[in-house]
C-alpha cells in the first residue's frame, strides 16, 4: 500500500486520476494522487493564495468536508496545472524505473529505440525479426497514410484561437464562437484523424459565455472572422450607452415594483373596505330580521291579521293532506292554522329583510361607482405622468440623433473626392448609374435617364453573367471562346483579337498558363473512378450520385431533379427549404463554372500522374525483391539434394533387419497369445462363477421377508376395504337424509317464495289505495291529473282532464272532461320512474361509495406517506443535527488536543518527551546512515558517519518538525477517541431501533392472529346461536354474532308488531263495521226517498216514449205481415208450379228406367238395369255442388246473423255503459256548473200527482209556501190587461223553471254527497282490509322464512358432511386401490424372488464345473509355451523365456519402425522442400516476368495517355512533322479542287435558278398549266393563293405515314414504305467460332491449335465479324415488323375504351350486387307467404264461426 501510495507501484493510479481529469469538465480536480499527505507545491500554494481556493488554510475536517466528503489527505489544484504535474510525475517513474532495470539487467529493448537505432536488431531471433518486420510495416503504413492528412491537421491547428461564425441549424442564426484547442483522436487503427475542435460561445463584449463544448467543424457551415481593430472611442461610448441602459431598465424595474406595491396596497384597502361594508350590511340584516320577527309576533296577534290568516288556513290545509308542498299527512285544523301564522310571519320578516337588503344594495352600488371613479382619475394621473416622462426621453433622443446626422454629415465632407469621375475608367456601354421608376395604368418599371433603356427584367442579363456598362454580345462571344475555342465562329480577325484580349482581361494569369500549355485535361476525377463509375453507373444512377463518369443525360438529369422536388414537396415547410437549398448545392457541385472545373480537370490529372509514378516504383521495388529471393533459392536446392542420397541408403538397410524381426516377434506373440487365451478362458469362467455365487447369495437375500410382506399388505387391503364400505354406508345415510331436506326446503322455500308474491300484491293494493283518494294527483300519460272517483267493477280511475284554457271570467274559456284510466296503468308509470330513479341513485350511491372508498384509500395512504415522510423528515433532521453536533464535537476536541498538546510542549514533561523524540529520530538517522556505508557499492558520493555539529544542527532542525507531528499525533488521537465515542453512540441508536422494529412487527402479527381468532369465534356463537333460537341469516357467511343479534332482535320484535297490530285491527275493524252498517241504512233510505222520486219521473218519460214506439211497431208490423203474406202467396203458387215440373219429371224418369232394362238397351248400363257409372258420377258431381252451395249461403246467412247479433250486443253493451256513465256524470257536477234543463220542458204542466209549483218547490216551509201564494195573489188581483197576465204567467214560469233547477241542483249535490261519502267509507274500509292482509301475510312469510332459512341451513350442514365424506371416501377408496396395487406387485415381487433364487442355484453348479474343466486346460499351455528360440537379437541362435523375448523383439521392432519412418519422413520432407523451392523458383520466375510486362504496360498506356492530351499542335511537334506537312499539302491540294468543284456548282446554280424563274413566269403567264401542275405535285390546286390549301386526310392514310418502331433493327419506317427487304437481320448466332472455311466450324473436334489465328467471335451464318446494332448489318432482308406490344397510341387508345368499357360494367356489377343484396326474390317470396298465411287465417277465422254457428242456441 504504501509503494502504490507514495512509491513505485503508484503509476497506475496516477494514470487513473490523469484519464479522470482529462475527461473530467471544470476548471479545478481534487485528488491525492500525487502526494500521501495534504500539500503542494509552491505554484499551487501561490495559485490558491491568489485565487482563494477552496480548502486553503482549513483544517483537514474542513477541507475533507469542502472537497465533497474525500479523503482529509485530497487537495485542489487547477486541472491543467494537475495534468502537467501528473504527466512529469509519470515521466520521471519511468525514467527512474528504466535505470533501475538497466542497473539490475534486466532492462528489456525497447522498439522504438530498435526503430531509431538499426544496429540492436542484430541481437535479435528471427521470429523475433519477423515480428519487428511486420511491426515496422505496419509503422510505415501508418506514417504513410497519416501524412495523406497533415495538411489536414496543419489547417485544424491553425484554427486554434481563432474567432469563427458557426450557422446554428436550428436557431437559423449565425453564433459568434472561440476556438480553445484542436483535438485529434486517430480511428480505424490509427490510420484516419477525428478532428474535433473544443469552442465557446462569445458574447458581444467578446467573453466566453457557457462552458466549453466539442464539435466537429467539417460538418458545420463556419468561415474564420477578420481581426477587427476596435474603436476605442467607439467602444467606451456604447459601453456608456449600455451602463445607461441598465440604469435605465433599473430605474423602469424599481418604478414597476413601486407601482406594483401600491396597486397592492389599493387592492389590499379595497378589499378591507369592502370586508367592513359586508360585515356591516350583514349585521344590519340580522338586526332588521330580529326587529322584524318582533314585530311580525306584535301584528299577528292583531284582529286584522288573525282574520287574514284564517283566510288561507282551508288552502293550507287541503295543500298538507293532498301533499303539494310536501308528503301527504293527516293534519288538524290546529296544525293548519300553526302552519298558515308561521307563512305569514316568514312573508312578513322577508318583506322587511328584503326592504334593508334593498337600501344596503343600492349603498354598494354608490360605493363601487365611487371606486370606480376614484380609480379612473388616478388612471388618468399615471397616463399623464407616463406621457410626459415618454415625451421626454422622445426629445433626448432626438437630440441624440441630430448629433449623429452632424457628425455624419462632417465625416462624409471629409472623405469626399473631388473629380473622382475622372479617374475611373469608362464603360463601353451605359452603366446605368441614374435611374428612374415609372408606372402607368399598363404597368411600371424601372428606365435609366442616360440611354433611356428599360431595365425592369434586367436580371435575368445578370444571371448570365452581363453587369452594367457590359456589352452583352461581348460576353455571350467570350462564353463561347471559353467554351470550345476550336469550334468558335469569329467574323474576321480583328472579332476574334477582341474576344481573346477581353479572356486575356478577365482571367488575367490564368489564360498566360493556358496559353503556354499544349497538354488538355478531359476527366473530372481519376481514370480509376472513371472507369469504375462506367462499370457501375446503373448502380449509381439509382443511388443518385452525379459523377462524369455515370454519363448523365440531360433528360435523366430533370427527371432526376423532378422526382426530388417531388419528394420535397411532401415535407414540412421549414424542412422543404432546407432540402431546396441542398438540392441547388447538388446541382451546383457537379456543374462547376469553367475556372473551376479546369482545376478539377487538372488536378484528377496530376493525380493519375502521381499514381502511375507511385505504381512504376512499386513494380521495381518488388522486381528487386523477387531476384535477391530468387539467389537465397537455389543455395537452399543444393543442400537438400545431398541429405536426400544419405536418407535413402539407410532406409533401405533398416527395412531388411525390420523384416527379420517382425517375424520372430510374430511367432512369440502367437505362443503368448495361446497361453494368455487360456488364462482369460479360465478367468472368464472364473469371474462367472463369482457372479453365479453373488447372484446366490442376492436372490437369497432377495427372499427373506418378501413372502411376509406380501401377506400382511394384503391384510392392509382387507381393513382398508372394510374401511371404504362402512364410509360407503354412512355417505349413503346421509344422502338419503340430504335428499329428504332437499325436498323440504324445496316446499319450505317455494311456500316462502308464494308467500311473497302474496305479501307483493298486499303491498300493492296498500300502494292503490293512494290513487284512489279523491283530488289526489297521479301520473298519467298526458300528464298528472287529479283523481275524481274509483270504479271497483273494472278497476278504472276517472280523473279531471280539463281541456283549453280554464277562466271563470271567460266564459266557454275551456272545457272540463273526465278521463276513465287504468289504476295499474298509472301504479306502473309511477313504479318505473321510482325504479329509474333507485335504479339511478343506487347506480350513484355505488359511484358514491366507489369514490369515498378511493378517497378514504388515498386519504390513509396519503396520511401514511405523511407520517412517513414526517418520520423520515425528522429522522433526516435528526441526523443533521446529530451529524452538525458530532463535527462540531470532533472540531472541538481536535482543537481541544491540538492547544493541549501545545501547553503540555511548553511544560517540562513536554519538552521531556520532545527530546526524547529528537534522540530517536537521531538515532534512526545515524542507522541509515550506517547502512548506507555499509552498502556503498562505490558509485556516487561516499556517505559517511554523523558528526557532533551535525547532530547538534539536526536537533536544531528537528525540533519544530517533531514538534508539529506530535501536536498532529495529538490531534489524529483526539479524533479516533472521539470518532469512537460517536461511533459507540450509533450503534446504541441503530439497536434502538431495531428492537422498535422487531417489536412493531410482532405486534402486527399478533393484532393479525387476535383479529383471525375473534372472527372465528363470532362465527362459531353466531351458528350456536341460530341453532338455539331458529332464526338463521345465512348471508354473509362471515357475518359476526353481534350483528346477528342485532338482526335476531329486529326480526322479534318485528313479528310481535304485527301481532299486535292484527289483534287492533280485529277489534277496530268489528266497531268500524257495526258503525259503518248503521251509517249505510240510513243512506240507503235517503237514497231510496231520491230514487224513488227520480224513477217515478223517468217511468213516466219512458211509458210515454214507449207508447209512441209501440205505435210505429203496429204500423211497421201491418206493413210486415202484409207483404209476408203476399210472400207466402207466392212462394205457394211456385212450389204448386214445381210440383207439376216433379211429376213430369218422375214419370220421365219411369220411362227412362224402363227403356235402360229392355233387351232393346244400345248404351251403357249395369248388370242390375241402373244408371250408368258416369251418370252416378254426374248424379253425384251435382249433388256435391248443390250442397256446397246450400253451405256456403247457410255460411253467409250465418255470418250475417252473428254481425248483427255482435251489432246488438255491442249497442245494448254501449247503451249500458252510457247509462252507468251518465249516472257517473251526474255525481259529479262541479261547483259552478249548471245542469242541463231546456225550456221547452216546462211548457206545459207536468203529468203527476203532484202539482209542478208543489213539487218544485218541495223543499220550501209552510209559511214559506203560504207567504209566496199570498204574494201570488196579491200580484194576480192587481194584473188588469191581459199583456200582464201574460207577462205573469211568463214571470211564473220562470219562477217554476228556476225552482226546478235549484231542485236538481241539490238532488245532484246530495247524490254526489253519498257517492263521496261510500267511496271514503269504502276506501277505509278496504284499505283497513289491506293492511290487515298484508300484516297476516307478512306474518306467515316471516314463520315460512325462519323454517325455510332453518332447513336450508340444516341442509348446507349435510350437503357439508356429504361432501366430506364423499372425499374422505375418495381418499380412502384411492388409498384401497393404492394399497391393492401395492399388494399385487409384493406379490408379485415374491414369486419373482423365489423363481429367480432356483434359477440361480442351477447356474451355480453349473459355473463350477466348467471352472474345473478350464483351469486344467489352463495349466497344459503354460507348459507349452514357457520357451522360445531366436538369433534376431545376437545374430546366433539362443534359448529366451518368451515373456522376455516378445518384450525385447517388441522394443527392437519398434525402435527400428521408429527409425525407418524418420527417415522416410525426413525424405518426405524433404522431397516437399524440394517441390517448394521448384514452385517457389517457377512461382519466382512467373511474378517477376508479369511484373515487369506490367510495369512496361503501364508506361506505355502512362505515355499514350500524355500524349494524347496533347493539343494537336503540340502532337504535331511532338512525333507528326512530317506527316503534318505531307497533310497539309494535301488538304491544300484538296482546297483548290473544293475551290474548283464550288465555283462550278455555283454556276449551274444561277443556270438552274433562271430556269425555274422562267418557269414560273410561265405559270402566272397559263393559269390552266399551273393548275395542272400543281394537282400533279399537291394533288389539289392552290386556286390562285400562297397556301396549298388543307385536305384532311382518310384514316388509312394516316395510318401509313405514321412512323414505327421495328422490334428487329430499331429503326422508324412508314406503313406506306415497307417491304420484304427493308429489315437486314442475321439468322446465325454470334458467338466464338471458326469461319466456314476451316474443318472447325462444323465439327468441335477438329479444332486445332491453328485455329486460335481466326477462332473469334462472329455470325455463323455469314462469318461477319462485327456484331452491328440489332443486326441491321445482316446478310439476309425481310420486312420490318411493328413492335410486339402494339403501337402506344393505338394501344392507349384501346385502353381508354376498354376502361371505359370497364367502368361501366363494373358499374353494373355494383347496381347487379346491390339489387342481390336486396333480395327481391326473397322480398317476393315473404309477401307471397305473408298473403297466403292471410288466406290461411281468414280460412281457419271462417271455419270458427262455422263451429260457432253449430254452437248457436237460439232463443
Amino acid at each position: 500500500r504504501i509503494e502504490e501510495k507514495q512509491g513505485k507501484l503508484r503509476s497506475s493510479n496516477l494514470i487513473t486520476e490523469l484519464i479522470a481529469a482529462e475527461e473530467a469538465e471544470g476548471e479545478f480536480w481534487d485528488s491525492g494522487a500525487l502526494f500521501g499527505v495534504f500539500q503542494k507545491s509552491s505554484a499551487v500554494k501561490m495559485d490558491a493564495r491568489a485565487n482563494n481556493m477552496p480548502g486553503h488554510g482549513s483544517t483537514v475536517g474542513r477541507r475533507g468536508q469542502e472537497s465533497g466528503g474525500n479523503s482529509g489527505y485530497s487537495s485542489r489544484y487547477p486541472k491543467l496545472v494537475f495534468i502537467d504535474l501528473v504527466q512529469k510525475e509519470l515521466k520521471r517513474i519511468r525514467e527512474e524505473a528504466i535505470k533501475e532495470e538497466k542497473a539490475n539487467g534486466t532492462f528489456m529493448v525497447i522498439e522504438e529505440d530498435i526503430y531509431k537505432e538499426p544496429k540492436k536488431r542484430l541481437g535479435l531471433s528471427k521470429k523475433q525479426q519477423k515480428e519487428f518486420t511486420l511491426q515496422n510495416s505496419k509503422r510505415k503504413y501508418i506514417i504513410r497514410k497519416r501524412e495523406k492528412y497533415k495538411e489536414a491537421l496543419e489547417k485544424a491547428n491553425q484554427l486554434a484561437g481563432a474567432h469563427i461564425e458557426i450557422f446554428e441549424e436550428g436557431a437559423q442564426q449565425w453564433e459568434h464562437m472561440k476556438v480553445l484547442e484542436c483535438m485529434v483522436t486517430w480511428v480505424e487503427n490509427g490510420t484516419k484523424p477525428k478532428i474535433e475542435h473544443k469552442v465557446s460561445k462569445l458574447n458581444g463584449q467578446m467573453d466566453m459565455v457557457g462552458d466549453p463544448h466539442i464539435r466537429d467543424l467539417e460538418r458545420e457551415r463556419y468561415y474564420v472572422s477578420k481581426d477587427t481593430i476596435f474603436d476605442k472611442a467607439a467602444q467606451d461610448k456604447w459601453l456608456e450607452n449600455e451602463k445607461l441602459r441598465k440604469a435605465r431598465e433599473k430605474d423602469e424595474k424599481q418604478r414597476l415594483k413601486a407601482a406594483e406595491r401600491e396597486a397592492r396596497k389599493r387592492r389590499e384597502a379595497r378589499e378591507k373596505e369592502k370586508d367592513a361594508f359586508e360585515d356591516a350590511r350583514d349585521r344590519a340584516i340580522d338586526k332588521a330580521r330580529e326587529h322584524a320577527e318582533a314585530e311580525a309576533n306584535k301584528v299577528a296577534k292583531m284582529k286584522v291579521t288573525k282574520m287574514e290568516i284564517q283566510e288561507t288556513v282551508k288552502s293550507i290545509y287541503h295543500e298538507l293532506r293532498v301533499g303539494i308542498t310536501g308528503e301527504a299527512k293527516k293534519v288538524s285544523m290546529s296544525q293548519a292554522r300553526r302552519e298558515a301564522e308561521r307563512r305569514w310571519k316568514a312573508k312578513y320578516v322577508d318583506e322587511r329583510v328584503g326592504e334593508t337588503e334593498a337600501i344596503w344594495e343600492a349603498a354598494e352600488e354608490q360605493r363601487i361607482n365611487e371606486e370606480k371613479n376614484k380609480e379612473i382619475k388616478e388612471a388618468e394621473e399615471r397616463a399623464k405622468k407616463e406621457n410626459d416622462g415618454r415625451l421626454a426621453m422622445e426629445a433626448a433622443q432626438e437630440k441624440d440623433r441630430a448629433a449623429i446626422r452632424e457628425r455624419t454629415t462632417q465625416l462624409k465632407s471629409q472623405m469626399t473626392i473631388k473629380n473622382f469621375q475622372k479617374a475611373v475608367n469608362k464603360a463601353p456601354m451605359c452603366e446605368h448609374m441614374r435611374v428612374r421608376h415609372w408606372g402607368d395604368c399598363y404597368g411600371k418599371g424601372q428606365r435609366c435617364l442616360d440611354c433611356g433603356a428599360e431595365l425592369t427584367k434586367s436580371e435575368s442579363s445578370q444571371h448570365i453573367g452581363i453587369g452594367s456598362g457590359e456589352d452583352p454580345a461581348l460576353v455571350a462571344d467570350v462564353n463561347k471562346h471559353r467554351a470550345n475555342e476550336s469550334s468558335f465562329r469569329f467574323t474576321d480577325g480583328a472579332h476574334l483579337r477582341r474576344v481573346e484580349e477581353e479572356r486575356l482581361r478577365l482571367e488575367k494569369e490564368r489564360r498566360e498558363m493556358k496559353l503556354e500549355e499544349n497538354v488538355f485535361y478531359d476527366f473530372e476525377d481519376q481514370t480509376a473512378i472513371y472507369e469504375f463509375d462506367r462499370r457501375h453507373k446503373i448502380y449509381f444512377k439509382d443511388k443518385g450520385v452525379v459523377r462524369q463518369g455515370v454519363q448523365w443525360t440531360e433528360g435523366e438529369l430533370e427527371e432526376l431533379r423532378e422526382k426530388r422536388v417531388q419528394e420535397i414537396e411532401l415535407l414540412d415547410p421549414l424542412e422543404q427549404i432546407k432540402a431546396k437549398r441542398e438540392l441547388d448545392l447538388f446541382y451546383a457541385s457537379f456543374r462547376p463554372p469553367t475556372f473551376r472545373a479546369e482545376s478539377i480537370k487538372r488536378q484528377a490529372a496530376f493525380h493519375d500522374l502521381l499514381t502511375t509514378i507511385s505504381r512504376i516504383n512499386s513494380f521495381r521495388q518488388r522486381i528487386r525483391e523477387l531476384k535477391d529471393y530468387r539467389v537465397e533459392i537455389v543455395a537452399e536446392r543444393g543442400g537438400n539434394i545431398m541429405q536426400l542420397q544419405y536418407l535413402h541408403l539407410q532406409v533401405f538397410k533398416l527395412e531388411v533387419h525390420l523384416k527379420q524381426v517382425g517375424n520372430d516377434l510374430q511367432d512369440a506373440a502367437s505362443r503368448k497369445q495361446v497361453r494368455e487365451d487360456a488364462r482369460i478362458a479360465w478367468q472368464r469362467v472364473v469371474e462367472i462363477l463369482k457372479v453365479a455365487e453373488h447372484d446366490k447369495k442376492m436372490t437369497d437375500l432377495a427372499r427373506v421377508g418378501v413372502e411376509g410382506n406380501a401377506l400382511e399388505a394384503e391384510d392392509v387391503v382387507r381393513d382398508l376395504a372394510d374401511q371404504v364400505r362402512a364410509i360407503l354406508r354412512h355417505r349413503m345415510k346421509e344422502e338419503r337424509k340430504t335428499r329428504a331436506l332437499e325436498e323440504r326446503a324445496k316446499r319450505a322455500r317455494a311456500r316462502a317464495n308464494e308467500l311473497k308474491l302474496t305479501l307483493k300484491e298486499t303491498q300493492n293494493m296498500i300502494d292503490m289505495m293512494h290513487y284512489r283518494v279523491r283530488g289526489q294527483l297521479i301520473p298519467t300519460r298526458f300528464g298528472p291529473r287529479r283523481v275524481l272517483f274509483y270504479r271497483e267493477v273494472d278497476k278504472m280511475l276517472c280523473v279531471d282532464f280539463p281541456v283549453g284554457i280554464q277562466d271563470k271570467e271567460v266564459p266557454g274559456g275551456g272545457i272540463r272532461a273526465r278521463l276513465y284510466v287504468p289504476i295499474h296503468e298509472c301504479m306502473s308509470m309511477e313504479r318505473g320512474w321510482q325504479q329509474s330513479n333507485i335504479v339511478a341513485m343506487e347506480r350513484e350511491d355505488n359511484y358514491c361509495k366507489e369514490f369515498y372508498k378511493k378517497e378514504r384509500q388515498m386519504f390513509m395512504e396519503e396520511r401514511y406517506a405523511i407520517a412517513k415522510e414526517d418520520k423520515a423528515m425528522k429522522e433526516l433532521d435528526e441526523l443533521r443535527r446529530s451529524l452538525a453536533r458530532e463535527e462540531t464535537l470532533l472540531y472541538d476536541n481536535v482543537v481541544l488536543a491540538v492547544s493541549n498538546a501545545r501547553e503540555f510542549i511548553k511544560k517540562r514533561d513536554g519538552k521531556r518527551e520532545i527530546r526524547k523524540r529528537i534522540e530517536e529520530a537521531l538515532v534512526r538517522d545515524e542507522r541509515k546512515r550506517h547502512l548506507d556505508i555499509l552498502q556503498w557499492t562505490g558509485v556516487g558520493k561516499k556517505p559517511r558517519p554523523m558528526k557532533d555539529y551535525e547532530r547538534v544542527l539536526f536537533r536544531l532542525r528537528a525540533k519544530r518538525r517533531i514538534k508539529k507531528e506530535f501536536v498532529i499525533e495529538m490531534a489524529k488521537q483526539a479524533e479516533s477517541e472521539t470518532l469512537s465515542a460517536l461511533a459507540a453512540e450509533r450503534a446504541k441508536k441503530a439497536t434502538a431501533q431495531t428492537f422498535e422494529f422487531v417489536m412493531n412487527e410482532y405486534i402486527k402479527d399478533f393484532m393479525t392472529d387476535l383479529a383471525a381468532e375473534t372472527i372465528a369465534i363470532g362465527m362459531n356463537s353466531k351458528d350456536r346461536a341460530e341453532a338455539n333460537t331458529g332464526i338463521v341469516f345465512a348471508h354473509p357467511p362471515h357475518m359476526q354474532y353481534d350483528i346477528y343479534c342485532v338482526l335476531r332482535k329486529w326480526w322479534m320484535t318485528k313479528k310481535a308488531e304485527l301481532k299486535k297490530m292484527l289483534e287492533t285491527w280485529g277489534v277496530r275493524s268489528a266497531q268500524d263495521a257495526e258503525r259503518m252498517e248503521q251509517a249505510k241504512r240510513e243512506q240507503a233510505e235517503l237514497e231510496m226517498d231520491i230514487e224513488r222520486r227520480e224513477k217515478e219521473a223517468k217511468e213516466k218519460a219512458r211509458q210515454k216514449e214507449k207508447c209512441t214506439e209501440m205505435a210505429k211497431e203496429e204500423a211497421f208490423s201491418r206493413r210486415f205481415y202484409r207483404a209476408e203474406l203476399k210472400s207466402t202467396l207466392g212462394e205457394r203458387r211456385l212450389m204448386m208450379a214445381e210440383e207439376q215440373y216433379m211429376k213430369i219429371f218422375l214419370k220421365e224418369e219411369q220411362i227412362e228406367k224402363e227403356a235402360a232394362a229392355s233387351k232393346y238397351n244400345v248404351y251403357e248400363s249395369s248388370e242390375d238395369t241402373g244408371p250408368s257409372a258416369k251418370e252416378k258420377r254426374r248424379a253425384e258431381l251435382k249433388k256435391s255442388a248443390a250442397e256446397r252451395n246450400r253451405i256456403k249461403k247457410e255460411i253467409e246467412q250465418m255470418r250475417y246473423e252473428d254481425e248483427v247479433a255482435f251489432a246488438i250486443r255491442a249497442e245494448e253493451k254501449k247503451k249500458e255503459q252510457l247509462e252507468s256513465l251518465r249516472a257517473e256524470m251526474d255525481l259529479l257536477v262541479y261547483d259552478g256548473q249548471d245542469m242541463n234543463f231546456d225550456d221547452d220542458d216546462d211548457v206545459g204542466e207536468i203529468n203527476s200527482d203532484i202539482s209542478s209549483e208543489e213539487s218544485d218547490d218541495s223543499q220550501e216551509g209552510e209559511d214559506e209556501r203560504e207567504a209566496r201564494h199570498k204574494e201570488e195573489e196579491e200580484r194576480k188581483a192587481l194584473l188588469t190587461t191581459d199583456e200582464e197576465v201574460a207577462e205573469d204567467r211568463l214571470r211564473r214560469k220562470k219562477d217554476r223553471l228556476k225552482r226546478r233547477r235549484n231542485k236538481a241542483k241539490r238532488r245532484a249535490e246530495q247524490r254526489r254527497e253519498a257517492a263521496e261519502r261510500r267511496a271514503a267509507e269504502e276506501w277505509e274500509r278496504a284499505l283497513l282490509e289491506a293492511q290487515v292482509k298484508h300484516a297476516s301475510r307478512e306474518m306467515e312469510w316471516m314463520e315460512e322464512e325462519e323454517e325455510a332459512k332453518e332447513v336450508e341451513k340444516e341442509l348446507f350442514t349435510h350437503q357439508t358432511n356429504c361432501n366430506k365424506l364423499k372425499l374422505y371416501g375418495q381418499s380412502k377408496g384411492k388409498e384401497e386401490l393404492r394399497m391393492k396395487a401395492v399388494a399385487r406387485k409384493k406379490r408379485e415381487h415374491s414369486d419373482k424372488c423365489v423363481k429367480a433364487n432356483i434359477k440361480a442355484e442351477e447356474w451355480r453348479a453349473r459355473c463350477a464345473y466348467v471352472e474345473r474343466k478350464r483351469h486344467k486346460n489352463y495349466e497344459f499351455m503354460i507348459e507349452q509355451t514357457m520357451f522360445m528360440d531366436t538369433d534376431a537379437i545376437t545374430k546366433f541362435h539362443q534359448r529366451w523365456e518368451t515373456d522376455k523375448l516378445h518384450t525385447k523383439l517388441h522394443t527392437l521392432y519398434f525402435r527400428t519402425l521408429a527409425v525407418i519412418i524418420a527417415n522416410k519422413a525426413e525424405i518426405v520432407a524433404g522431397e516437399r522442400r524440394m517441390m517448394r523451392v521448384q514452385e517457389l523458383l517457377l512461382t519466382n520466375q512467373s511474378d517477376t516476368d508479369h511484373k515487369v510486362k506490367m510495369m512496361a504496360d503501364l508506361w506505355k498506356t502512362h505515355t499514350r495517355t500524355e500524349l494524347l492530351r496533347l493539343y494537336r499542335s503540340g502532337l504535331g511537334k511532338k512525333i507528326f512533322q512530317k506527316s503534318r506537312k505531307r497533310t497539309l499539302t494535301l488538304v491544300f491540294q484538296g482546297w483548290v479542287r473544293y475551290w474548283l468543284w464550288h465555283k462550278g456548282h455555283k454556276e449551274a446554280f444561277e443556270l438552274k435558278f433562271t430556269m425555274i424563274k422562267q418557269e414560273l413566269d410561265l405559270k402566272r403567264l397559263y393559269p390552266e398549266t399551273r393548275d395542272e401542275l400543281e394537282r400533279r405535285e399537291y394533288g389539289v390546286t392552290k386556286n390562285g393563293g400562297l397556301k396549298v390549301p388543307e385536305v384532311k386526310k382518310t384514316i388509312l392514310q394516316r395510318h401509313k405515314t405514321r412512323p414505327i418502331q421495328c422490334r428487329y433493327c430499331k429503326e422508324f419506317y412508314m406503313e406506306e414504305h415497307n417491304h420484304g427487304c427493308a429489315c437486314a437481320y442475321h439468322p446465325g448466332e454470334y458467338r466464338v467460332s471458326c469461319p466456314k472455311s476451316c474443318p472447325g466450324f462444323s465439327d468441335p473436334k477438329m479444332v486445332t491449335t491453328k485455329c486460335m489465328s481466326h477462332r473469334c467471335r462472329r455470325w455463323t451464318c455469314c462469318d461477319v465479324r462485327e456484331e452491328g446494332d440489332f443486326g441491321r448489318n445482316g446478310c439476309e432482308m425481310r420486312a420490318h415488323m411493328p413492335p410486339p406490344d402494339g403501337d402506344p397510341d393505338y394501344t392507349a387508345k384501346v385502353k381508354e375504351i376498354n376502361a371505359k368499357d370497364k367502368a361501366v360494367l363494373d358499374n353494373l356489377d355494383k347496381e347487379l350486387e346491390a339489387v342481390r343484396g336486396q333480395n327481391h326474390i326473397l322480398e317476393a317470396f315473404k309477401i307471397k307467404s305473408d298473403q297466403l298465411k292471410e288466406i290461411s287465417d281468414d280460412l281457419v277465422e271462417q271455419r270458427k264461426v262455422v263451429a260457432r254457428y253449430e254452437k248457436l242456441k237460439f232463443v
